[in-house]
C-alpha cells in the first residue's frame, strides 16, 4: 500500500517498456493503468485514506475490502474501454518526455524513466538505487505479503458473519482479523521473507528499512492531517451544522457522502485529505443512524469513490501522470480528469446498486 504517485512512478518503467514493444505512444498503456491504480488506492484497504476514512465512521475493514475489490474488476474493465476510446486520437507527446521515451532502454543504469521529464509536480520522482545487485524477490513471495493481510482480514469479517454470537471461535477470528494485528503479520512475514531468507546482513537491512522512513512518514503526515482536520471540522460543529442542513435537503445519504467528497477533491487536490475529511463531516450523521455494517461499508465506499472523479491540476497525481506519459495540461484534462470522473461516477453508481440490493435482503 503506497501513495499513487509512488504505485505509478515504480511502474513506468514497465509502460515505457511495453510501449516500445509495441511501437505505441506510453499513453496508450499507462493510462489505463494509472486508473486502475488510483481506484485500488482509493477504495481498497489499506491504503491510507480508506483505512482512515472506515475508522472515522466505524466501518468493518473486511466489508471495505470485499466489496472494494468487488468494485475494483468492473472498473478496471471499464478503464480499459474508456482509456481506449480515449486513445482514438494520437496524442502529441511533450518534447521532454519524448527524449526521455526515445533514451529509455539505451542506457545501461535503466532508471532513465526514474526522474520526471521537468520540474511540474511529483517531485523529483527518483524512487530509490540499488547499491548492489541481487535476485529480486520472487513472484510467489510478492504475492504472498500482499494477500496475507487482505486474507486475515477478510477472515474476521467473514467469520463474524457467518458463525453464531455464542461461538468461542468469534473473538479468535475477530483478533486475527483486526487490521493492527494483520498488518504486523505481514511485516514480520516480510522481514522474515525479504531480508532474514535471503541472507541479508543486520547492516544491509538497516540501510533498507532507513530507505523505507521517509515514504512512511509522508503516508503518516498526511493521513493524521487529514484526520485532524476532519476533527477540526467536527469539533467546531461544522459536522453538525452540515448533518443538518443535509438532512434539510432530503438527499440519501449515501449521495451526499459522494458529492461532499467530489467537492474536496475538485477544491483541494488530494484524495485522501477528501476521504478523510468527507468521513469526519458524515460521521455524526452515520453513528446517529441505525445502518447495518455492510451499508456503513458502502457509504464509506461512495466516499471513496467521489474523492477518484475530477483529478486536475490541484491534484500532485494529475502532474505525475501527465508528465511521464508525456501529455499537455489541455490533453490531461482530456484524458485524465475524464477517465478519472467516468470512473469515479461509475463506482458509485455500482455501490449504489449494491446499496438497493442490501436494503432489499434487509442485510
Amino acid at each position: 500500500p503506497v501513495f499513487f504517485d509512488v504505485g505509478f512512478i515504480i511502474l513506468v518503467p514497465i509502460i515505457y517498456g511495453f510501449s516500445k514493444i509495441a511501437g505505441l505512444n506510453p499513453v496508450k498503456f499507462g493510462l489505463p493503468v494509472a486508473a486502475i491504480m488510483l481506484t485500488v488506492h482509493v477504495a481498497v484497504p489499506p491504503h491510507p485514506g480508506i483505512v482512515g476514512g472506515s475508522a472515522l465512521l466505524g466501518t468493518d475493514l473486511g466489508w471495505v475490502t470485499i466489496l472494494g475489490l468487488a468494485i475494483a474488476l468492473p472498473l478496471g474493465l471499464l478503464a480499459h474501454f474508456v482509456a481506449k476510446w480515449l486513445n482514438r486520437r494520437d496524442f502529441v507527446m511533450l518534447p521532454a518526455t519524448a527524449k526521455q521515451f526515445a533514451l529509455f532502454g539505451a542506457s545501461e543504469s535503466g532508471d532513465s524513466a526514474g526522474t520526471p521529464p521537468n520540474g511540474s509536480g511529483g517531485g523529483s520522482g527518483r524512487v530509490g538505487t540499488l547499491t548492489r545487485t541481487e535476485a529480486p524477490p520472487t513472484a510467489g513471495t510478492i504475492l504472498t505479503l500482499i494477500l496475507v493481510p487482505l486474507v486475515l482480514i477478510m477472515s474476521g469479517t467473514v467469520a463474524s458473519t457467518l458463525l453464531p454470537v455464542e461461538s468461542g471461535l468469534r473473538p479468535l477470528f475477530a483478533f486475527i482479523g483486526n487490521p493492527v494485528f494483520a498488518l504486523l503479520v505481514a511485516l514480520a512475514l516480510a522481514f522474515y521473507l525479504l531480508t532474514v531468507r535471503r541472507g541479508w546482513s543486520l547492516s544491509h537491512t538497516g540501510e533498507v528499512l532507513e530507505a523505507a522512513l521517509p515514504p512512511a512518514a509522508i503516508v503518516i503526515l498526511v493521513t493524521g492531517a487529514g484526520g485532524a482536520f476532519a476533527r477540526v471540522l467536527t469539533e467546531s460543529g461544522v459536522g453538525t451544522a452540515l448533518s443538518d442542513t443535509l438532512a434539510a435537503t432530503g438527499l440519501p445519504v449515501l449521495v451526499l457522502a459522494f458529492l461532499i467528497a467530489l467537492v474536496l477533491r475538485v477544491s483541494q487536490g488530494s484524495a485522501t485529505v477528501a476521504i478523510l475529511t468527507t468521513a469526519g463531516l458524515v460521521a455524526e450523521t452515520v453513528a446517529s443512524s441505525d445502518y447495518s455494517p455492510v451499508q456503513v461499508a458502502l457509504i464509506t465506499l461512495s466516499i471513496a469513490f467521489g474523492s477518484l472523479g475530477l483529478s486536475h491540476v490541484n491534484d500532485s497525481g494529475f502532474w505525475v501522470v501527465t508528465r511521464y506519459l508525456g501529455l499537455s495540461v489541455t490533453d490531461g484534462l482530456r484524458t485524465w480528469t475524464v477517465l478519472t470522473t467516468a470512473l469515479g461516477v461509475a463506482g458509485f453508481l455500482i455501490v449504489g446498486l449494491l446499496w438497493i440490493l442490501v436494503g432489499a435482503a434487509g442485510a
